[in-house]
């Protein structure tokens, strides 16, 4: 029932499930050594949905709990347990990341990485994927850690197997190198490579539109995405009217999906009204401006009460602009009340766990508004 309650959305009743054959699936395995599998798979399943639901202590447990009884199960058949050992250990990486124990989470999936490669080297072709995923998420790590160039050999080679798996099975695998080429565009943005950065998106936005014109509505999100980060660097090149108009092809495409999807998306409303405010700034429509900042600095004070480590840099910038066009149109009050905010919001980020790239990066953000 477990499985079943999972595949429907219903994780509280699906962790319920798991848990009720937990107990029976521990005293048959204490009888009969061979059932220690099922006790790993369950004890697995349990773990991703603790952690889908915010409980992340236990999710810990259980994922610790599963990766031992692999490695046990693979200490004596290797070629029949080791791809649970390196599951439960990219699991974990994972859950780390979300807790914010980064550097646990950069040793579970380096572990996950080596283990995937040693498969691969065994039974060519069979674990190519896991090693390109390992290396986009570690790409995604190394960068929020500040180690840049580790970040850019992860996601090239992530890029390069992907393209590779592209030959046989684009269908499966297009949307693979769609994704790593939005998140290789964003480290060469961040990096001011900005042609490099704009070739990337453009690359992930024509796939985005070729996968979305196959299987309407699926890839919206990603042609939004792409839109918003292309119309950057149309503004930071000069190009204010491709800016403007990525810009509100991307709003429209993001209002779209809030209205479905709230929880999801209204950030990614938030962000493009930020981008299209500092837009009507740079080109004298103040008024369209602090409109824009409004509804941004709205949208972003609700989804950073709700998930402070993700969102409040962003809600930081948000002030940070508004402020400078409360300046430029002499409420001087005003201007520094938003950029007293926005300063402690920054403050208390260098204070917590979150990420120092996260803070750069709002911190270059708002020197280029």
């Amino acid at each position: 029932m477990g499985n079943i309650y999972k595949e429907l959305d219903r994780p509280l009743e699906a962790i319920q499930a798991f848990e009720e054959s937990l107990k029976p699936s521990r005293d048959v395995a204490a009888s009969i050594p061979q059932a220690l599998g099922t006790l790993a798979l369950i004890l697995g399943e349990l773990g991703q949905l603790y952690a889908s639901t915010e409980h992340l202590q236990e999710a810990e447990k259980a994922l610790l709990e599963a990766l031992d009884i692999y490695k046990r199960l693979a200490a004596a058949d290797p070629s029949s347990w080791m791809g649970g050992v390196t599951t439960m250990t990219v699991h974990l990486g994972h859950l780390y990341e979300q807790m914010q124990r980064l550097p646990e989470a950069i040793a579970a999936l380096e572990e996950s990485l080596r283990l995937s490669r040693y498969l691969e080297e065994r039974n060519p072709g069979s674990h190519l994927q896991h090693v390109a995923g390992n290396q986009h998420k570690l790409g995604h790590l190394y960068y929020t850690m500040q180690r840049t160039q580790d970040a850019e050999r992860a996601m090239d080679e992530s890029l390069a197997i992907y393209r590779q798996l592209t030959v046989g099975n684009p269908d499966v695998y297009q949307w693979y190198v769609l994704d790593v080429l939005s998140s290789l565009g964003d480290l060469y943005r961040y990096g001011e490579r900005l042609q490099r950065a704009e070739a990337a998106y453009d690359e992930a936005l024509k796939i985005a539109r070729r996968l979305e014109a196959k299987s309407p509505s699926n890839f919206i999100q990603y042609i939004s995405m792409n839109l918003n980060n292309v119309g950057i660097v149309y503004r930071a090149t000069g190009r204010l009217q491709q800016a403007e108009r990525a810009y509100d092809e991307s709003l429209k495409l993001c209002r779209e999906l809030a209205g479905k999807y709230p929880q999801d998306y209204r950030h990614a409303v938030a962000m493009t009204l930020a981008n299209l405010g500092n837009l009507y700034d740079q080109t004298g429509r103040l008024q369209q401006a602090e409109q824009a900042y409004d509804e941004a600095l709205k949208i972003s004070r609700e989804v950073a009460n709700k998930n402070p480590h993700r969102h409040s840099a962003d809600l930081a910038l948000v002030l940070h602009n508004l402020g400078n066009l409360y300046e430029n149109t002499k409420r001087p009050q005003q201007a520094s009340r938003a950029r007293e905010e926005a300063m402690k919001i920054l403050d208390q980020l260098r204070s917590s766990d979150v990420a120092p790239q996260t803070i750069k990066n709002c911190l270059s953000k708002s020197k280029q508004s």
